[in-house]
């Protein structure tokens, strides 16, 4: 019979990241933390910089993961993660998905991701979020990326 699971969060590495795509969406960010290790890393595309200040970048450790999940929903309006494929590799799980983002001034746009999720006991130790960079940055800055030519 196998050993019951010391980790806080039993179950599968593929379903510990889907569990926190529901956490994710019900918009209580700090939430997340429970499901991170202390030493976490949170990656997000430099070229974002420009939609806020602490969007872009590596974040290491509770403190600037909580200061980046209390930041990000200043820059935009709602935002729904709709995942679509999982993908597992150990301790690794790759998803293929949609977002549906809303800006501060109504619009919204659906956008594709990829995020990379790496665990090791039961917790997130690495996140990496994979877009469209300007996409995202028209849809959130349209005043300084709106251009005519990038259509």
């Amino acid at each position: 019979m196998p050993e019951p699971s010391s980790s806080p969060h039993p179950g599968t590495v593929e379903s510990r990241v889907r569990h926190l795509y529901e956490v994710f969406n019900t918009g209580e960010l700090t939430r997340m933390l429970d499901y991170f290790a202390p030493d976490v890393e949170i990656v997000h595309p430099l070229g974002v910089r420009e939609i806020g200040p602490g969007i872009a970048g590596v974040k290491r450790g509770h403190d600037e993961a909580r200061a980046f999940f209390e930041q990000a929903p200043r820059t935009r309006g709602p935002m729904r993660l709709d995942p679509d494929e999982f993908l597992v590799a150990g301790n690794r799980v790759v998803v293929f998905g949609t977002r549906e983002v809303h800006s501060l001034d109504g619009r919204s746009a659906v956008l594709d991701f990829v995020h990379s999720w790496t665990l090791a006991d039961g917790k997130v130790t690495r996140f990496e979020d994979h877009f469209d960079t300007i996409e995202m940055c028209r849809l959130l800055r349209p005043e300084k990326f709106d251009h005519p030519d990038w259509h």
